[in-house]
């Protein structure tokens, strides 16, 4: 990475920077991985995220659509626009 060479560079120590994690983090908004893979999906983040408590997010992205399939949208406060786009996105995947 462009920015930890430049830093090594600079302060000439032995302990390197490493600033993967935090880049990770900024590439994911700070979102988990698993709630960036349903905007993908075409699942915009803010629905995503009404979603998040309901699906565990460690999980793999194939566990993830599973229960997202299981889940019992209607018990969710979710508009029925949401509920429709949810359903339209798990039929193409």
């Amino acid at each position: 990475m462009v920015i930890c060479r430049i830093v090594n560079d600079i302060r000439k120590t032995s302990q390197e920077a490493d600033y993967s994690f935090y880049v990770a983090q900024v590439e994911n908004l700070f979102f988990d991985s698993a709630i960036i893979t349903l905007d993908e999906f075409g699942i915009p983040l803010p629905l995503a995220q009404k979603l998040e408590l309901q699906l565990n997010s460690k999980d793999g992205v194939d566990e993830i659509l599973e229960k997202l399939r299981q889940l019992d949208l209607t018990k969710i406060k979710l508009s029925s626009f949401e509920i429709e786009l949810v359903q339209n996105t798990l039929s193409s995947v």
